[in-house]
């Protein structure tokens, strides 16, 4: 089956509520997060404009100040649709618990499994692992349906552009995740926490016995793309309650320390979003953590602050960096492309050189490509894609089977 094919055909399934693929079984199940915080003022961006601008969208933007602004100001434990969500699970057909799975982790500002359920098809194939799609906070169904919308979100990006007339890649696809991350960037790292409890949650529910599909003690291995390649070093490297002790891990264009990469694309967020995101995070009270939005509202962040830290801003602990991901170079692979821009070779080279020889792949398809959209179910070329598709998780499925 071609990737065309193979995409097509699993996204109507999905899309039917089907659980069937070939032998392949799909569950749904449901989840409660439990790691709400009390939310203390947010700090949002501290450059001297902050406040006119906030205010300014405020009284003369109805879209983004209804279907942004609204939301922004509300406490992340008040969305119900973020602490009360869906996960789903791939394995092979039948009644025998779970042995292994791959958690899935996927990228920045993603609103539906589209693109990675033949990612996850392809790699139950080939390792004959189940695989877990398990959503970050705020993104998938767990974030407001206004922001999936795109007559709404056309008119907060019409709003964005009226304010910031040379804002670059400013897109309706990018519009909601821009605007909530230009005025509160702090929001990134509050949602990381969120979706790092969670995931740590599951990962004891699966290994104490208490998930009704897998074995007590099950391994559970990482394949993450993008933003979820930062959730799974995370993971990966802080090991809480030795979760993670004999898994390995794929990342597919990630993995670099975040200040290195650029996110500015109309598919994830416009320059003065970016521009917002790398004032906080440079700045000195995050570094040296006297901020106080992070510490004071989430209490777990004292555990793995140092790893979110040290991924985030390449000057705070670059030694550290190092040790971190020198203790975990055995079970890692890291797979570029030439033709990202997001995650470029440079900066995952700069973050997985000097010692951790051998981690790092990259490979160059012999077509037109983005960060993120690395596989096209419509290329003119589908041979192409093809051959890009089924070398690339040979790689990723080789290493995690």
């Amino acid at each position: 089956m071609s990737y065309s094919e193979l995409y097509n055909a699993v996204w109507k399934m999905f899309s039917a509520n089907e659980n069937r693929f070939g032998n392949l079984e799909f569950h749904k199940l449901d989840y409660v997060s439990t790691n709400q915080y009390e939310q203390n003022e947010l700090e949002g961006d501290t450059d001297e404009n902050y406040n006119v601008l906030l205010q300014y969208f405020l009284k003369h933007n109805e879209y983004s100040q209804k279907y942004i602004f609204r939301y922004l100001n509300a406490p992340d434990n008040s969305f119900d649709e973020n602490n009360n969500f869906n996960y789903y699970i791939i394995k092979q057909a039948g009644n025998e618990k779970i042995k292994s799975a791959i958690l899935l982790l996927h990228g920045l500002n993603e609103r539906n499994w589209a693109k990675y359920l033949p990612w996850a098809i392809r790699l139950a194939e080939i390792t004959g692992k189940a695989i877990i799609l398990f959503p970050l906070a705020f993104h998938m169904d767990r974030a407001p349906s206004e922001w999936s919308d795109p007559r709404i979100m056309k008119q907060v990006a019409k709003e964005r552009m009226k304010l910031f007339p040379d804002a670059r890649y400013s897109t309706f696809a990018n519009a909601a995740l821009s605007t909530r991350l230009q005025f509160a960037p702090e929001r990134l790292l509050l949602s990381g926490v969120q979706t790092y409890d969670d995931i740590v949650n599951l990962m004891k529910e699966i290994k104490t016995g208490g998930h009704k599909y897998f074995e007590k003690d099950a391994n559970i291995d990482l394949f993450g793309y993008s933003i979820g390649a930062f959730l799974g070093e995370i993971l990966l490297t802080s090991n809480p309650d030795n979760l993670f002790d004999s898994s390995r891990m794929c990342m597919f264009c990630g993995g670099a320390v975040l200040d290195t990469a650029i996110p500015v694309s109309k598919a994830i967020m416009d320059s003065e979003a970016a521009r917002a995101m790398q004032r906080y995070y440079r700045r000195e009270e995050f570094i040296s953590g006297k901020a106080n939005d992070i510490t004071r509202m989430v209490k777990s962040f004292e555990a793995v602050g140092i790893y979110f830290k040290s991924l985030i801003n390449s000057t705070i602990y670059p030694a550290l960096t190092k040790s971190f991901l020198n203790s975990v170079k055995d079970k890692i692979k890291v797979i570029g492309l030439g033709q990202d821009t997001v995650f470029s070779v440079d900066s995952l080279k700069n973050t997985f050189g000097n010692g951790l020889s051998g981690v790092l792949d990259i490979l160059d398809y012999n077509y037109k490509y983005t960060h993120e959209k690395p596989f096209s179910e419509n290329h003119p070329e589908p041979d192409k894609v093809d051959y890009a598709f089924e070398k690339t998780f040979a790689i990723a499925g080789g290493f995690l089977s």
